[in-house]
């Protein structure tokens, strides 16, 4: 079975910011599998200028997999694209290096997978395991996305970096996915003007 989250090919802002992945994590997520993740444990946080007001779809999340299956397991194909929701703004419970060297004008936000999405990729991941167990293969993808369309109203801004952490489950920490992204710019390379009436859909 590959399902295995493929680095250079998946990390996803605004189409494509893997340059911003530190070292460390690129390591890290070679040994990773969508399999590991908890979905009603897995925790997505944003840091980024305080003025900023992130909206639901600032963080999306894309899930697939494939096969042709064999005798007795239909040949399947499912993708899903998950818009993470903002958890209310509470700092109990946050880990420390969300605030390992904020500045002080950023804070932090937190995001999960919605009740229904945290059980639609639930059973995504059963599905996987019953073609894994009948040992037929099975390929997948699993990405992650800032949209900088969520990310409000950014006319005061000729910049805007962000950092956006991951957290798996809910007996490990966060960890860096990527660091000191620029929004606008990975916009503009991409003929998207983030200065117009915000579009978050």
């Amino acid at each position: 079975m590959n399902i295995r989250l493929l680095c250079v090919t998946a990390c996803v802002v605004l189409l494509s910011a893997c340059m911003s992945m530190p070292l460390k994590t690129m390591y890290k997520m070679s040994q990773f599998s969508p399999m590991d993740i908890e979905p009603q444990g897995l925790r997505l946080a944003v840091r980024t200028d305080q003025g900023i007001q992130l909206q639901k779809g600032a963080v999306t999340i894309s899930f697939g997999f494939e096969s042709l299956g064999n005798g007795d397991l239909a040949a399947v194909k499912e993708d899903y694209a998950f818009k993470v929701v903002i958890l209310p703004d509470v700092k109990t419970g946050f880990s420390p290096l969300l605030f390992d060297g904020i500045a002080d004008n950023e804070s932090v936000t937190v995001m999960q997978l919605s009740e229904q999405d945290a059980q639609t990729m639930a059973q995504a991941q059963a599905l996987i395991r019953q073609y894994k167990a009948a040992d037929v293969d099975i390929n997948g993808y699993f990405s992650l996305g800032m949209e900088g369309k969520c990310f409000g109203n950014m006319s005061a801004y000729e910049y805007l970096e962000a950092d956006l952490f991951l957290k798996t489950n809910t007996t490990e920490d966060y960890f860096i996915f990527m660091e000191d992204v620029d929004i606008i710019e990975q916009a503009q390379d991409h003929d998207i003007d983030l200065k117009q009436i915000n579009k978050c859909e």
